[in-house]
């Protein structure tokens, strides 16, 4: 992770994220002593909650609080996860299904 942070495509993506994002990303990062598969799935999670924000901004709209992505905030969210990917060095091949968002939920942005 470390590496990945220091990623400079990685940190030019988190200067376009807010500071909620940054916190989040802080949050998770720092609890990486549980689960790695549980702790990737939140942390693509408050991505794709961040994107869903910054995507609002840029459209001169209140931020979302609750409902699922829509087909426009999937579209967003393929190239930061790609970024993400990259700077974290996971190898291609399971890139497509790590990248699907999960089923569509609800869920509540705090």
């Amino acid at each position: 992770m470390a590496r990945a942070l220091e990623d400079p495509a990685v940190v030019a993506l988190d200067a376009t994220l807010d500071a909620t994002w940054a916190a989040d990303r802080d949050y998770v990062i720092a609890d990486m002593n549980g689960s790695a598969v549980f702790l990737f799935s939140v942390l693509k999670m408050r991505l794709a909650v961040a994107v869903r924000r910054r995507r609002a901004i840029e459209e001169g709209r209140p931020p979302p609080t609750a409902g699922g992505p829509d087909a426009a905030d999937q579209a967003a969210l393929g190239p930061v996860l790609a970024i993400w990917f990259d700077a974290m060095g996971l190898p291609p091949t399971p890139r497509s299904t790590r990248a699907r968002a999960p089923p569509a939920r609800s869920f509540r942005i705090a």
